[in-house]
């Protein structure tokens, strides 16, 4: 059936995604922008015209305020909408897939860690305090055994392990729940190791 709808809203890689967390000084808010700004041209390897830039802002329990930094590629994104075009679609909207599912504006005190099952790595989020705390891929999640794929358990709990250690200890702390989004047997798989015996993580 044809598809006469031309607007979409289109979900980024999350492997396009550079990341870079900042504790936010106690600053007026209308100087808030600049100092990202200027703390994404440090802590990127790309120049400001280069880059397309968001945030997202949390705070931790005891009152700290943190932004994440989200990067992509303005190249990235300009080929993209070229292949869009050349489609004759017109997209409304750009957004990496699990930070649409898992909304972080909607977490209270307690955070979640969200895992994505993708095709070949999972998308993972955590997410606190009003905001997204980290945003990163797990490769190595699978293995080709033949047709088929394999989940790699031990290496995704050291990758989880790994990622909260990383974390602010009020943050690591907050994370109380686990989501896996995904309709695949690997996204199951998962869900249920998971909610097996706990995997030391």
């Amino acid at each position: 059936e044809e598809i006469r709808e031309r607007w979409c809203a289109v979900c980024l890689p999350l492997n396009w995604a550079l990341t870079l967390t900042v504790k936010l000084p106690d600053i007026p808010e209308e100087d808030l922008a600049d100092f990202l700004q200027i703390e994404a041209e440090r802590g990127f390897a790309y120049g400001p015209e280069d880059l397309m830039v968001a945030h997202s802002r949390f705070a931790t329990a005891k009152g700290e305020k943190f932004a994440t930094l989200v990067g992509i590629p303005r190249d990235h994104v300009t080929r993209l909408e070229a292949v869009l075009l050349a489609a004759q679609l017109r997209p409304i909207t750009f957004s990496i897939g699990l930070t649409a599912l898992q909304r972080a504006d909607t977490e209270a005190a307690d955070g979640t860690l969200a895992l994505l099952a993708g095709e070949s790595a999972l998308g993972m989020q955590i997410s606190c305090g009003g905001g997204v705390a980290m945003l990163r891929t797990i490769d190595g999640a699978y293995e080709q055994a033949g047709a088929e794929r394999e989940l790699q358990t031990d290496h995704i709990a050291r990758e989880l392990r790994i990622t909260l250690g990383q974390l602010q200890p009020d943050i690591r702390d907050a994370v109380k729940r686990v989501r896996v989004f995904g309709r695949s047997e690997i996204a199951t798989q998962l869900a249920e190791e998971l909610r097996g015996p706990a995997q030391g993580w």
